[in-house]
C-alpha cells in the first residue's frame, strides 16, 4: 500500500518533542493508559476522503491521541478510566477531538469531519444534553491539554537547542 501522507515539519517537531511513546502497527489508533502509549496505523493506512487528505487524516488522528496521553495521571490527571458509551469516555473523546482541531488550526493542519466523528458525536449529544455545560467543560480541559503539550515541546525544544 503506497503512503499518501506527506510529512509535516512543524507538526513532526512538535508532536517529536512531546516525547510520548508512539507505536506503528494495527489497525486502529488508541491511547494506552495502561502502557502509557500511543498506538497509531502505518502513515500509510490513511487514505483521502471527500473532507480531508490522508497527510490532514493521520496528523488530526496523532494529535487527538496526543490529547488523550496529556491526561495520563503523571500529566494532566484527567479521567480516563470511561468505557465506550459511557458519558466518562464521551467527555474524554470530546475533549481530544477539541484538543487536536485546535492543534491542527494551530499547526496549519485543515481538518474537516470525518465519518468516525458520527458514532461520537450520538454520545457527545446525551452528554450535552444531560449537563448544559459539558461544551464549556470539554473546552476548558482541551485548553488546559494544549497548554500542557505547547508548553512541553516549547521546553523540549529549547533544551535541544542548548545541548552543544
Amino acid at each position: 500500500m503506497e503512503d499518501r501522507t506527506h510529512r509535516l515539519e512543524a507538526a513532526d517537531m512538535f508532536i517529536s518533542s512531546l516525547g510520548a511513546t508512539v507505536k506503528y502497527g494495527g489497525d486502529i489508533a488508541s491511547y494506552s493508559k495502561a502502557f502509557d502509549r500511543i498506538n497509531m496505523p502505518e502513515p500509510r493506512r490513511f487514505i483521502e476522503t471527500e473532507t480531508s487528505s490522508a497527510t490532514e487524516s493521520f496528523y488530526s488522528v496523532l494529535l487527538h491521541e496526543h490529547v488523550h496521553w496529556s491526561g495520563h495521571q503523571k500529566r494532566l490527571s484527567r479521567d480516563l478510566s470511561g468505557r465506550f458509551g459511557t458519558s466518562a469516555y464521551a467527555m474524554e473523546e470530546l475533549v481530544a477531538e477539541l484538543g487536536a482541531a485546535f492543534l491542527c488550526a494551530d499547526l496549519g493542519i485543515s481538518v474537516a469531519p470525518r465519518m468516525d466523528h458520527a458514532v461520537y458525536i450520538r454520545t457527545w449529544l446525551v452528554v450535552l444534553r444531560q449537563e448544559k455545560a459539558a461544551i464549556i467543560t470539554a473546552s476548558s480541559a482541551a485548553m488546559a491539554a494544549i497548554r500542557y503539550l505547547s508548553e512541553l515541546a516549547s521546553k523540549n525544544i529549547e533544551g535541544r537547542k542548548a545541548m552543544p
